[in-house]
């Protein structure tokens, strides 16, 4: 979106796509901030959703690159981003748990959906 040499200041729909998506890392940081733990100290939503869009453009970037100094990575694009998420909400002291339902509990795979373990952070698979 912000690397396509396209002026964002000239392109109104290009710019508008890019308040929208931020607008959801901020709707989502304000509610972990809304549900962060009594006495638990952290930055404001504000700023958790710039840490949070700065790690998003930063995977991004290791993934986009089309060039020969792109990097292999063992994971997918996602996985990282879960995990690097995970991980600063931990920082903070944010419940990151993950552990798996009962299993007369687990929901039915989707048609089409990945079998086999499941591939990210820590065991779990995102959806």
């Amino acid at each position: 979106m912000f690397e396509s040499g396209l002026a964002i200041d000239v392109n109104p729909a290009l710019q508008a796509a890019g308040e929208r998506a931020f607008g959801i890392i901020r709707a989502a940081a304000e509610r972990l901030a809304a549900l962060a733990p009594p006495g638990l100290a952290r930055p404001p939503a504000l700023m958790m959703a710039l840490h949070i869009w700065s790690m998003s453009h930063g995977v991004a970037s290791l993934f986009a690159r089309g060039d020969a100094a792109r990097r292999k990575l063992p994971m997918s694009a996602e996985d990282l981003l879960e995990a690097e998420v995970l991980i600063y909400l931990r920082g903070l002291g944010f419940p990151t748990d993950r552990r798996k339902p009962a299993e007369d509990q687990k929901p039915a795979a989707p048609s089409g959906a990945p079998s086999g373990p499941p591939s990210g952070p820590w065991g779990t698979r995102s959806t």
